[in-house]
């Protein structure tokens, strides 16, 4: 049976273009949790530098939960598989905790926009249970890419 997701989890859809201001970009509000310090904490996302194929590389946004899913999927893979050390290397050094301030900022950093290729706009895509950062142009990309493919793969679903 599959871990259940919390229920108080905010649904990331839609797609937003941002400035990026001093490295600042504004998450949109529906995509962050009722109360960003109800614990007394600051909120805080996982973001990865992550390789995509034939659009060029984005950065893939993760919540606390599921960076938990991430990591324990990558724990349980027998020790034997031999990616297991190349994906927690890679996912180890290529990612880094963004606290979202009380007015829905974060600070985007500045090794990890130029991986990705982020300039002075941000194309935040929403995927249901977590986001990505991409920049204007490999957005445009990576969105002609999966309107060809879109048809079949969700066909599939039902």
């Amino acid at each position: 049976m599959a871990d259940a997701e919390p229920t108080d989890q905010p649904i990331y859809s839609g797609c937003f273009t941002q400035k990026v201001d001093g490295r600042r970009v504004v998450i949109p509000s529906r995509w962050l949790p009722a109360k960003l310090d109800g614990n007394g904490k600051p909120f805080e996302f996982t973001l990865v530098v992550w390789p995509s194929g034939n659009c060029g590389t984005f950065l893939r946004v993760l919540p606390p939960h599921q960076l938990d899913r991430l990591m324990k999927k990558i724990e349980e893979m027998p020790d034997s598989d031999p990616d297991k050390p190349v994906r927690k290397r890679y996912i180890g050094s290529h990612s880094m905790q963004a606290t979202v301030d009380k007015q829905g900022r974060m600070v985007l950093p500045e090794e990890m926009a130029k991986a990705a290729g982020i300039g002075n706009e941000v194309v935040l895509r929403g995927c249901l249970d977590r986001f990505e950062m991409w920049s204007v142009e490999r957005s445009a990309a990576v969105e002609t890419t999966d309107s060809v493919k879109a048809s079949e793969s969700l066909a599939m679903l039902g």
